[in-house]
């Protein structure tokens, strides 16, 4: 992967020890202001989000943790 986006001058890095959490469910992603609203909710309970993303099809919102804080 790292090869193929080096045109773009990409960090490619993993990380074992995170977490990957969605709501999931139609219509989820359906308005901008959602993301930011669970984003928010992590923020109040003090846990880092590493990256996010809110999908096309509407379905879905994602946020990556660290896994010291999904439990």
């Amino acid at each position: 992967i790292a090869e193929a986006l080096e045109d773009f001058e990409a960090d490619v890095r993993c990380n074992e020890n995170v977490a990957v959490l969605a709501a999931v469910g139609e219509g989820a992603a359906a308005a901008p202001a959602t993301l930011g609203r669970m984003l928010g909710v992590l923020d109040r309970a003090g846990i880092p989000v590493l990256a996010s993303s809110q999908q096309s099809s509407n379905v879905a919102l994602v946020a990556v943790v660290p896994t010291a804080h999904a439990e």
